[in-house]
């Protein structure tokens, strides 16, 4: 299903007040594909397994009711701004090939136009690209890209289900890092994200996770708490009372505040509640 794939959102300034109605200044576009479902996931996602390849004919056929829908969704008025911020949202958006997403880019600014400099960001798991996979994506447009990292201890990642390891992320952030620092590199900015108080969690394993992301050179890093949604395996686990080691709150909020302060020593200042980023 596509019902809500395309997601446009209006600008509220003052100046939209003089806009046309309808006009949007950002999309966020869901590109559902995983190789797995996580632990603590309860996203509209499908899975289609880790053999190379496996999205691919389901991406081209999601893709083509996108455009469908690109097609249906109420095109740009005259005179109104072009979009000043695209994402890409899953899932794992990178298991889309990335000839299909430079298509989806294509027909969004056929329809709404993409000013000059617009951030188009692309969520990315380590494990899913190589260098010819990210400079294909950076190809398509991409500016910027969440890579979903949520831990850098491989105990941890194996308890969350997620698909790579510890080792997978690095190499991961050190591609993109290094994709940044070429010379008339599109990629922007890269932003890796965390989630703290999973199971087996204690502070000494939060600080390393917080310490490898931070000496990144990321200029974004996101700390999400862990929520335990019923319709996760997270969450039948804890009703059968089978989830165990679980930070308590006590812990949880030591977890937060201890994020503040270690990524504040290196040079990143919180901006949202769970957002945190260098100056510039």
């Amino acid at each position: 299903r596509v019902r809500n794939a395309l997601v446009v959102a209006m600008s509220t300034t003052s100046a939209a007040a003089a806009m046309p109605p309808a006009t949007p200044r950002a999309a966020y576009v869901h590109l559902p594909f995983c190789r797995r479902r996580c632990f603590y996931c309860d996203f509209p996602i499908s899975v289609v397994g880790s053999k190379p390849g496996a999205a691919d004919a389901a991406a081209e056929r999601y893709c083509a009711l996108l455009h469908r829908e690109i097609a249906a969704s109420p095109s740009r008025q005259p005179g109104a701004p072009p979009l000043a911020s695209l994402y890409f949202g899953g899932g794992t958006p990178s298991l889309t090939p990335p000839p299909l997403l430079a298509g989806l880019v294509d027909g969004l600014r056929d329809a709404y136009g993409l000013a000059d400099g617009c951030e188009v960001t692309l969520e990315m798991d380590p494990g899913t690209f190589d260098v010819a996979r990210l400079r294909a994506f950076l190809e398509a447009g991409v500016t910027r890209v969440s890579l979903g990292v949520q831990s850098f201890d491989d105990k941890l990642l194996t308890s969350a289900g997620r698909s790579h390891d510890a080792a997978e992320a690095r190499a991961a952030v050190e591609l993109l890092m290094q994709a940044q620092s070429s010379a008339g590199s599109p990629l922007r900015s890269v932003s890796v994200d965390l989630i703290g108080g999973l199971p087996g969690e204690d502070l000494a394993s939060w600080r390393r996770s917080l310490n490898a992301a931070a000496t990144t050179g990321a200029q974004h890093i996101s700390v999400y708490d862990l929520q335990v949604e019923p319709r996760t395996a997270y969450g039948r686990w804890a009703e059968a009372g089978t989830l165990k080691a679980l930070p308590d709150e006590a812990l949880a909020a030591e977890m937060y505040r201890e994020a503040s302060a270690v990524l504040r020593a290196h040079g990143l200042q919180r901006y949202e509640v769970s957002s945190f980023g260098r100056e510039g």
